[in-house]
């Protein structure tokens, strides 16, 4: 005890100093993982909020997108007056080779005339409105749809086409008097009736997509069955027409990118989060691009309003354009992705880019074709092929100046002509009269009324002639004498 009484005065006091320091450096430990459990836990509710945000809009986006009205031809088809074409009146051999080859020509699908002509009159609307929706919309429309899915529904009569085979129509003349009729190899089961199945009645048709073609039908039916659709009957027919559902790879895409959506700033705050919000609108963007030739990489022409939004992506911008078809949204595109590979920020994968983005890689690899080495133009590769086209065009033009009179301008009744579709449908009865008139060997008069451009009057005075003596004639024969 003596000895610690003893002890210096200073040498207590250093050890209850070390002690204080410990004890304060583990309170202060203590409050630095407090604080960042609770900034960890203030994070995770936000991701969390975020989340929420973020799923709730994807259902919303979803659910606008997904189009099951009485409007989709995809579930509500009706048989129109000119814009569908039924083939339960086609030559069942001729049919039955359409579906085994892929090929057929529309007039040889039918035999009699009246069904043949009517024929012709509904492919010629639906070849038009299925190249409208090609070209204004990037959308492939034309159809060959084989079963007809019904079942009960208040106010409303489903008519759900099951197998959607894609088919090419390629007139055969300027006139459109007749069609090639080209099918794809394969079908595809109507993902939209799939689609309402399943959101609506709960049916297992998650794997039905993936069916062979001679399946479908029975496997349908059963799911159907299964979840008790009620008055769920597939019909068998075939029909031709313009089935668009363009809006659904949309929805596919929607459901599959949960995990892209929640990594997105822009998505997040288009969803509601307010940090998102914040984020954006405080975002220091880049100086804009110097519109110099050295910095200018666009492959196609554009105007200023284009490279304006060029600039603005190129200088850190988020933003949405709009446009009406053939304002160069497609070209835009198209300079934007060569001037994002061009700074290395940006790979193109052709195969994930819908149909506006399509049309720009197809003209980037376009300019791709049409530059030298030199990043100098060139002819096309098929300017050749061109060429002779036009050779041909004008060797066939002169053959007809041959036969008739053609004016020295012919492009505008050639126009007209071309545009005259309610004469080409009668065709196939005027070349049955003709046909007719030849088998009465009425054919040298044709000819010689065309070569006196005869007028209605004199061809019809002409007529009533051969027809009184062809009575002449039959009376002749038997009974000389009455006419002599």
């Amino acid at each position: 005890m003596a000895e610690q009484a003893d002890s210096p005065p200073d040498e207590r006091p250093d050890g209850n100093v070390r002690a204080g320091q410990l004890a304060h450096s583990q309170a202060g430990q203590l409050e630095n993982g407090q604080a960042e459990q609770l900034e960890n836990g203030q994070a995770e509710h936000a991701d969390s909020r975020r989340a929420e945000l973020i799923a709730a809009a994807q259902t919303r986006w979803i659910a606008a997108l997904t189009d099951l009205g009485g409007r989709n031809t995809l579930l509500y088809y009706k048989d129109r007056r000119v814009g569908t074409l039924d083939l339960a009146a086609a030559d069942p051999e001729v049919l039955d080779r359409f579906l085994r080859t892929g090929s057929a020509r529309l007039t040889r699908l039918f035999r009699d005339v009246d069904v043949r002509a009517d024929a012709i009159h509904r492919v010629q609307v639906i070849y038009r409105k299925a190249r409208e929706l090609l070209e204004e919309r990037g959308i492939r429309a034309g159809y060959l749809a084989t079963g007809m899915a019904r079942w009960d529904e208040l106010f409303l009569e489903p008519a759900a086409p099951v197998l959607l085979r894609g088919l090419t129509i390629t007139p055969t003349r300027a006139r459109h008097d007749d069609f090639d009729l080209t099918l794809d190899d394969d079908a595809e089961v109507n993902p939209v009736l799939l689609h309402k199945l399943a959101s609506v009645y709960g049916a297992a048709t998650e794997e039905l997509a993936e069916v062979p073609a001679e399946k479908i039908n029975e496997l349908l039916s059963r799911a159907a069955d299964a979840a008790e659709v009620p008055g769920f009957e597939i019909a068998d027919r075939m029909v031709i027409g313009t089935f668009t559902y363009a809006k659904l790879p949309m929805v596919r895409d929607l459901q599959a990118a949960g995990e892209l959506l929640a990594d997105s700033d822009v998505v997040a705050a288009i969803a509601g989060h307010v940090e998102a919000q914040e984020l954006l609108g405080a975002d220091e963007v880049a100086e804009p691009v110097a519109d110099s030739p050295e910095e200018d990489y666009s492959v196609l022409d554009a105007d200023s309003s284009q490279r304006s939004a060029i600039n603005a992506v190129l200088s850190g911008h988020s933003l949405v354009i709009h446009g009406p078809p053939g304002t160069g949204k497609s070209q835009t595109i198209a300079n934007l992705i060569a001037a994002l590979v061009a700074r290395g920020t940006a790979q193109v994968s052709a195969e994930e880019l819908p149909a506006v983005l399509n049309e720009a890689a197809r003209q980037l690899a376009d300019w791709q074709e049409l530059r030298t080495d030199e990043g100098l133009p060139r002819l096309p590769a098929g300017f050749d092929e061109l060429a002779k086209l036009q050779a041909e065009c004008d060797r066939q033009l002169a053959v007809l100046r041959a036969c008739i009179r053609l004016p020295d301008e012919p492009e505008p009744l050639l126009a007209a002509l071309s545009a005259d579709q309610d004469t080409a449908w009668k065709l196939p009865r005027l070349y049955q009269l003709g046909t007719r008139f030849d088998e009465e060997d009425l054919g040298p008069l044709l000819d010689e009324l065309a070569r006196r451009e005869a007028g209605p009057d004199l061809a019809a005075a002409a007529f009533d002639h051969a027809w009184y003596s062809s009575i002449l004639d039959e009376i002749r024969v038997p009974r000389p004498a009455l006419c002599g």
